[in-house]
């Protein structure tokens, strides 16, 4: 055997070597993370809501339960994001309306999602790097919450994570498929969770000023608007065809918009269901709108309009206080709250706790992560700095 056979068979051994400790290590945080969430799933069985869901999961379970019933599509499918519900009706058809089937999807999906940030911090830094950051995401207990409930939370984290993957390869391949599933998994993340909508346009602006100019626009844009049409177009149509305009963004949206971004925020905040929520939805009619759901939405996004226009600095300020809100170490309840959940489950009560003003587990890892970027600011990736910055302000 000649030197170059040698050296090519030295690195042949080199790629096999480091592809089995890449799967080791992604297979054994994917089953951390798997057991954690169903020892977690099993102790939550015995909270009063785990069969009977409340508030935002109950109207996800009553809408997915009746398109899987063959009720069709209906306004009130499109007064939330369109995906999830989606998903729980095809996940209720082909499993005779389980709950328990739909949540342990839904931790099943969370234990890939740790996986893959194992892969992103791998990609961004260093193995090692990636692997605390899997091993972090498989302990942080408000994700063994919300991925637990009927809610979007599961799949949200999970297309957040794929999407900036996503960026990065696209970034290093100018043409080719991965354009293609940016664009798809950017329109999936949007109707799974409208509030991704700033992060995904700003990566697109970013991606298109990274981009040679002399390259085809088939090679690049042509494939990511293809993605995002693929996803984006029928719901866009379903939509039309039942509320009559075509969007992939919720009904509910001019009123969620507007809870955050009026004069009297801090009270639109804490309203609770029951009279005072009554009373907020009843404010379109009361000012002559039409009571359909396009009236209701035009409304709202109206008076959060005329507030920009009238108070502009008030507004930037309540963009502040939602972002500073947003790193707040506690887990700021509205509807739900996580410490309540905690008298059910003994891993809970371990993985998620406040003590006076600091809360477990954010409370560790904001300052950890923003030593991380001060230090390591010039390896962070433009798509990781636009979520950071763009994400909780919406």
């Amino acid at each position: 055997m000649n030197e170059w056979e040698v050296n090519n068979s030295n690195e042949g051994k080199k790629i096999v070597e480091g592809a089995k400790i890449l799967t080791k290590s992604a297979y054994i945080i994917f089953s951390i993370a798997f057991v954690i969430r169903l020892i977690y799933l099993y102790e939550s069985s015995a909270n009063p809501s785990f069969q009977i869901p409340i508030v935002d999961s109950k109207v996800y379970d009553e809408t997915a339960r009746a398109l899987a019933m063959g009720q069709g599509l209906t306004s009130n499918f499109f007064w939330q994001p369109f995906f999830y519900q989606f998903f729980l009706s095809v996940v209720y058809f082909y499993s005779d309306n389980s709950i328990i089937f739909a949540k342990f999807i839904q931790v099943l999906l969370g234990a890939v999602t740790c996986v893959l940030t194992y892969k992103l911090g791998e990609k961004i830094f260093d193995r090692q790097t990636g692997i605390i950051a899997g091993l972090v995401t498989a302990f942080y207990g408000p994700m063994l919450f919300y991925e637990s409930e009927l809610l979007a939370t599961a799949w949200e984290t999970f297309w957040v994570v794929v999407i900036i993957m996503l960026f990065l390869k696209a970034k290093e391949r100018d043409k080719g498929w991965p354009w293609f599933f940016l664009g798809l998994c950017g329109a999936l993340g949007i109707i799974t969770r409208p509030t991704l909508l700033p992060f995904v346009l700003a990566g697109f602006i970013w991606l298109r000023l990274r981009i040679r100019r002399e390259l085809s626009l088939m090679n690049t844009f042509g494939l990511l608007l293809a993605g995002f049409a693929f996803a984006a177009v029928p719901v866009g149509i379903a939509t039309m065809g039942t509320i009559g305009k075509f969007s992939i963004l919720p009904a509910s949206g001019g009123i969620n918009l507007y809870i955050g971004n009026n004069p009297d925020r801090c009270k639109t905040e804490t309203i609770r269901p029951g009279g005072d929520w009554e009373k907020l939805v009843a404010l379109p009619s009361q000012h002559g709108m039409g009571k359909t759901a396009l009236d209701e939405d035009k409304f709202f996004k109206q008076r959060v309009i005329e507030y920009v226009k009238n108070q502009p600095l008030d507004f930037v300020k309540g963009l502040g206080c939602k972002t500073l809100e947003f790193i707040c170490s506690r887990e700021i309840p509205r509807n739900v709250s996580i410490y309540v959940f905690r008298r059910w489950s003994r891993l809970l009560r371990l993985l998620t706790w406040k003590a006076g003003g600091f809360g477990f587990p954010f409370g560790l890892i904001l300052p950890l992560a923003v030593l991380g970027m001060i230090f390591n600011w010039r390896r962070l990736p433009m798509p990781v700095m636009l979520f950071v910055v763009l994400y909780p302000s919406f």
